[in-house]
């Protein structure tokens, strides 16, 4: 770094932080950062595990392996707040849930293949008093699901500005709306 007292007006270049360092010749440093946008992200399971972790949970009571292949451009935490908070985000962003198995958490993605089918038979139905009872499809009504969604973001591509996405469902009858607001980095 240059020393401002011995070289007023100057500037120097700062390979830890990409960024040139600038003094107005008023002893007032300037750091102009360089190269924002080219922000490789972290892997979503370390970013999950770094959260767990400091949640209080060691590492033989978790798996997010399945987590490894998905990037996460940035996720910042601005406030003081509980673990599951923080990852109810992450889960709404990048479709995955935490599920326990045999006194594990486990990241499983959204959408994956079946793994167990598990036949009405077996699901404790019984008949009582000589009535059977079976399950019944709820189909939501179409009053009840959004016609407009927007989702809200920073975008890497626009200097970490907000960025936003919208979609619309065609419907005569709904007029509904809603919009999601991630405090992640998405592209």
């Amino acid at each position: 770094m240059v020393n401002f007292d011995s070289e007023p007006q100057g500037w120097s270049y700062d390979p830890a932080t990409a960024s040139i360092v600038l003094c107005d010749g008023n002893l007032y440093a300037y750091r102009m950062y360089l190269n924002r946008q080219a922000v490789n992200g972290e892997t979503l399971d370390l970013v999950v595990a770094d959260i767990l972790t400091k949640a209080g949970l060691t590492s033989d009571q978790f798996d997010v392996t399945t987590l490894s292949s998905i990037i996460v451009q940035g996720y910042p935490v601005a406030r003081l707040t509980d673990a599951k908070s923080v990852l109810q985000m992450l889960t709404t962003a990048y479709f995955f849930d935490l599920v326990e198995t045999d006194f594990k958490l486990k990241a499983v993605l959204r959408g994956g293949n079946t793994s167990v089918t598990i036949p009405e038979s077996d699901l404790g139905i019984s008949e009582s008093n000589g009535q059977s009872f079976e399950l019944q499809t709820v189909v939501a009504q179409q009053h009840d699901i959004y016609r407009d969604i927007s989702v809200v973001y920073a975008d890497p591509a626009l200097d970490y500005q907000q960025g936003k996405q919208f979609r619309r469902r065609h419907s005569r009858v709904v007029k509904t709306k809603n919009q999601s607001i991630l405090e992640l980095s998405l592209t």
